[in-house]
Order: C-alpha cells, then sequence, then structure tokens
C-alpha cells in the first residue's frame, strides 16, 4: 500500500552496502522507521532524500507486515545553508535530536514537534541572528509547552510570589521558583540568564548561552531525554 506522509529525516543508519534506514517524524503518522534502497550510489535520484534535515513529502510503500520502503520524495527544504556556519549547524542537529527522541507513535503530539523543529530551522537558515542560541531558546521554550511544560516567567510555582532574582526551575512542582524555595535538585538559573528566557531579544551572547543551556537542561530533566548534542554545541 502507498503511503504520503509530511516528514522530515531527523537520522540516517547506514544499511547494507547502498541502503539506509531513516527516522523520519512525519505529520500525518508519527515517527517511523522506513528503508531507502540504493540511496548512497551518486545516482542515485533520492540521494538528498536519505539525508539529515530533508522535509518533504515522502512517498512509502508500506508492507502487510508493518514495514516501509521509500519510492519517492518531493522536498520542500533540505536546509543546506546550515552547513555554512558550524554553530548553525551543530545548532540543527540539536534540533533534530529532541524532534526524534520526544517523537512517538502518537500523531498529533509529534505532528507538533515536526512543525516546531521546521520553524526552528528555517529561523537557522534564513533568520537575522548571527549566533543560534536566541532562536534555540524560543524553540526549546515551544517545545517544553507541546510536551506539557510551558514555563511561567512571571511567579513563582510555590508561593505565587513574583520571580525575581537567582531563580530554580522545581521538577515537582514544574516550575521557576525564587532562591528561598530552591532545593539541591532543582535546575539552577542565574538572573541574567532567567532574564534571557523571559526575553531574549536584548541579551548578549553570554546571557544567551547560559540561558539555552538552562532551558535545554530543564527539558531533559522534565522529559527524562539525554541530549548528547548539547554539550557538542555548548563547546563550539
Amino acid at each position: 500500500m502507498e503511503v504520503k506522509l509530511n516528514a522530515l529525516c531527523v537520522r540516517t543508519i547506514d544499511y547494507r552496502d547502498n541502503d539506509r534506514l531513516l527516522s523520519l517524524c512525519s505529520v500525518e503518522g508519527g515517527k517511523i522507521l522506513a528503508k531507502i534502497r540504493g540511496c548512497k550510489s551518486p545516482k542515485s535520484k533520492l540521494r538528498f532524500a536519505a539525508s539529515p534535515f530533508c522535509f518533504g513529502e515522502y512517498i512509502l510503500n508500506s508492507s502487510p507486515s508493518g514495514h516501509y520502503t521509500v519510492t519517492g520524495c518531493s522536498a520542500y527544504d533540505c536546509f543546506s545553508e546550515l552547513t555554512a556556519d558550524i554553530s548553525k549547524y551543530y545548532a540543527g542537529f540539536f534540533v533534530l535530536e529532541v524532534t526524534e527522541k520526544l517523537s512517538s507513535e502518537d500523531v498529533e503530539s509529534t505532528a507538533k514537534l515536526v512543525l516546531k523543529a521546521v520553524e526552528c530551522l528555517k529561523e537557522l537558515c534564513y533568520g537575522d541572528d548571527e549566533r543560534p542560541e536566541k532562536t534555540l531558546i524560543k524553540y526549546v521554550k515551544d517545545v517544553l509547552a507541546v510536551s506539557g511544560y510551558e514555563l511561567n516567567t512571571d511567579v513563582c510555582a510555590v508561593s505565587g510570589k513574583p520571580l525575581s532574582g537567582n531563580v530554580g526551575f522545581d521538577l515537582v512542582s514544574g516550575g521557576f521558583v525564587n532562591r528561598e524555595y530552591k532545593t539541591v535538585d532543582n535546575v539552577t538559573v542565574s538572573a541574567a540568564a532567567f532574564h534571557a528566557i523571559k526575553d531574549v531579544t536584548d541579551a548578549g551572547e553570554a546571557e544567551a548561552s547560559a540561558a539555552f543551556r538552562a532551558v535545554a537542561t530543564i527539558l531533559s530533566r522534565v522529559t527524562g531525554i539525554k541530549l548528547s548534542n548539547l554539550d557538542e554545541f555548548m563547546r563550539l
């Protein structure tokens, strides 16, 4: 049976001599694993579709046993401009990793994650920010909201009083807390980083970097996913 899915290729695995397995996160079908034949050949017409970052309409053959094989693809964007800037390139792989690890067979939640990922990749490619941290902060906040952890940066999750100064993210209450309510298990956020989380528009490079690490750490802690690309990106 032929299936058409609007999907983002988030990871590839070499398979046999000229084939690959693709991890595709789709708008209509959740996350699937699909095989694509002959894609490593220089003459392959589907070589582009077997690469991370390809976002397009994938045409797949679905077998009775539930296995998928890619037979065609019309690309909307492959975000090739990311390769011109090493920091944006690694930022892009951070987005792909988050998308893959949080996506599932659940169509609705995966569709939201895919659309947020594509929106972020477009901003990384074609936006005005020279450094990608500001774009990534907004992206991670959006992903947290999709995952049920929308950040409230106005009031303390414990006392209900306005947040100020150095704060912490409390994993029990699922929100930011003022200093007097911080525990050893909280994610500590400096005043400068917290200000950038609230509004990254005028944040400097150091503040934006600290804010991104903070929200990425919060994402990892509340969802339980390990983000291997985070440290690689932060070392750049």
